[in-house]
């Protein structure tokens, strides 16, 4: 127990040093902007990804996105281009510039040129080849629906309306539409139960090979690798027979993250999944066991757990969403209970669906109840945000109010462990005496 404290106490402080560290390299970059552009020409460089965004081509490649309002080609991943036009630094663009930073990127270009010489085949083509393959069996399995389906199978948020991002923001489920723990679990779940007729090592290991691949497919963002990372340390834990230490690993990833990129912390996916593990995995269960005494049943009991997962995740997260929208939703619990398991039946549908798309039958089968579901899913949210006070919004948002919240909420959290370690202690000291 000791030891286990000692490794998490040695994390914890990599963590803030690292941390602290980002945050004092970013700002010092930050006063020496270069807000010059400056005519810039590309050779023989690789397409890494491409968006279409608000009637704009994104092409990232190397260390450059490149944007233009029309290219008449058909450009993929794996392509050879040739590409001229005026660059700039992404610092001197605001936050959008640091999301992009955030991201891997220097520099954006407005394309004037640009042509295509010829194609490599990578991982990053294939997966490419494989996710457009996978959005067109979407599109025409889902018209309704497609927007969303995209967001929750390959995490392709290209046609999410601006009405529904308000919407999820404001029922506090946008965490849904953004691939990372929630979708990973269900992933993995899904496969390691598929396989019920092996022994649990091969279905641990099945689940694991496969939900690498669901990764990968999704574009590896930090939230998703972050989640995977996760799971798989906590299955090695289990054929180790090993302690899980949740936070000694949270905090050891993401100061890893950070030495790789500083600018990472202004990606607000990678500070939410992070956030939202560390506060459930501090407060949820003492939020559970002081409610559990009130529930006598099983179903009562998962009922309680949804809840107890959805307001502890709230607590470390709450301050950074209003920071970053301005927006707190006060129905994000009854969202959430809603939501998650509409969510989590429809998901094995899509799959089965996207099977099955050569027998018409069976697959309408499959799409007509994931339809029902989804129908479900926006009515429920859009009848609850409709209601009075149902979210909070604010004109002007306070750093100061931010910090001071998190010292608050960490002070707590601190007196309250450290008063049941010493009621522990003296329970057990008691129990000593007794006993002699």
């Amino acid at each position: 127990m000791i030891e286990k404290i000692e490794i998490r106490r040695f994390s914890f402080f990599v963590f803030i040093i690292i941390l602290f560290t980002s945050a004092f390299i970013t700002y010092n970059n930050s006063k020496n902007i270069n807000y010059t552009k400056e005519y810039t020409e590309f050779k023989g460089e690789l397409i890494d990804k491409i968006e279409i965004r608000n009637s704009k081509y994104y092409i990232y490649s190397k260390n450059f996105v490149m944007v233009n309002n029309y290219i008449s080609d058909e450009y993929k991943v794996g392509d050879l281009i040739c590409a001229g036009g005026y660059g700039q630094d992404l610092l001197s663009m605001g936050d959008y510039g640091l999301y992009l930073k955030s991201k891997g990127y220097d520099y954006i270009m407005y394309i004037d040129y640009i042509e295509k010489i010829g194609h490599k085949i990578s991982l990053a083509s294939i997966v490419y080849d494989i996710r457009q393959n996978l959005k067109s069996g979407i599109d025409f399995l889902y018209k309704e629906y497609s927007p969303i389906i995209r967001a929750l199978i390959i995490a392709d948020r290209e046609f999410i309306s601006k009405d529904e991002t308000m919407l999820f923001s404001r029922a506090g489920i946008s965490h849904i539409i953004s691939i990372s723990g929630f979708h990973i679990v269900l992933i993995a779940g899904i496969f390691f139960n598929i396989t019920f007729f092996l022994s649990k090592k091969y279905r641990y290991i099945i689940s694991v090979l496969c939900t690498l691949f669901y990764v990968i497919l999704t574009g590896a963002n930090p939230p998703a690798v972050r989640a995977y990372i996760f799971y798989i340390t906590f299955i090695a834990s289990i054929f180790l027979e090993e302690r899980y230490d949740i936070f000694s690993i949270g905090f050891l990833l993401s100061a890893f993250y950070m030495i790789l990129n500083p600018y990472v912390i202004y990606d607000f996916g990678f500070c939410m999944s992070f956030m939202s593990v560390f506060s459930i995995a501090m407060f949820y269960k003492i939020i559970f066991e002081h409610l559990e005494k009130f529930v006598k049943n099983n179903l009562g009991k998962l009922i309680l757990s949804m809840i107890c997962v959805t307001l502890s995740a709230q607590i470390l997260t709450i301050p950074y969403v209003y920071y970053n929208f301005g927006i707190v939703s006060l129905i994000s619990v009854i969202a959430n209970i809603i939501s998650v398991p509409l969510i989590s039946l429809a998901y094995p549908f899509i799959l089965l669906s996207m099977i099955f798309v050569k027998v018409p039958f069976v697959r309408d089968v499959f799409c007509n109840i994931v339809n029902f579901m989804m129908f479900l899913f926006y009515k429920s949210n859009e009848v609850l945000t409709s209601l009075s006070y149902s979210y909070i919004s604010f004109e002007h948002k306070s750093l100061i109010f931010v910090v001071i919240s998190y010292i608050i909420i960490l002070f707590l959290y601190t007196l309250y462990t450290n008063i049941q370690i010493m009621r522990n202690y003296i329970s057990n000291g008691q129990g000593k005496k007794r006993v002699v």
